[in-house]
């Protein structure tokens, strides 16, 4: 049912409502003709359509905040995943969708064996190790901290954060044995 608008003629409320309910009367075999009809008239109004659009929207929100956080140097980059990790490690219940991934790592350069990609963390230990230099201090003794931090036992009942945690505990294990 069609509602009147202010600039609307009541005459014409009329013939529109008996073109809506004769509409109604031919379509009423066919389950999704008004749906239809509806996109005929409209095609960015589809639910599929709306959905596109949210995406791309996110989608462009996620590149720009990559960009911006590119755009940091080494140094805010590490201080802003660090209170990151931080934050999640003080929060008992933190999902797997907030563990804290360093941000803006280049393509690792090394090739074979030397270079070990964490499955679920998605970086190798170079490139793990160049992001832990951007915070200006980079020795064994940081490198211990960081691993006593991450360590799986401390992420009890969250397999699956302790999964990354683990992954994580292993290649900052890797780069103290390299020191």
């Amino acid at each position: 049912m069609r509602t009147t608008s202010l600039n609307e003629d009541p005459q014409n409320k009329q013939t529109s409502e008996s073109e809506d309910s004769q509409a109604e009367e031919e379509s009423k075999g066919e389950p999704n003709s008004r749906a239809f009809d509806r996109f005929k008239r409209d095609p960015w109004n589809s639910p599929r359509e709306k959905e596109r659009a949210h995406l791309n929207a996110s989608e462009k929100a996620a590149k720009r905040a990559q960009a911006l956080e590119a755009a940091l140097d080494p140094k805010q980059r590490y201080d802003q995943w660090s209170s990151a990790c931080d934050a999640f490690i003080a929060a008992p219940l933190s999902s797997v969708d907030n563990f804290p991934r360093p941000q803006g790592l280049k393509k690792c350069k090394e090739k074979g064996a030397k270079c070990v990609k964490g499955e679920r963390l998605g970086f190798c230990n170079h490139q793990l190790k160049e992001f832990l230099m951007g915070s200006g201090v980079y020795d064994t003794a940081r490198l211990k901290k960081e691993k006593v931090r991450w360590h799986p036992d401390k992420f009890p009942g969250r397999d699956a954060v302790g999964a990354l945690a683990q992954e994580l505990f292993q290649m900052l294990q890797m780069l103290i044995d390299s020191e």
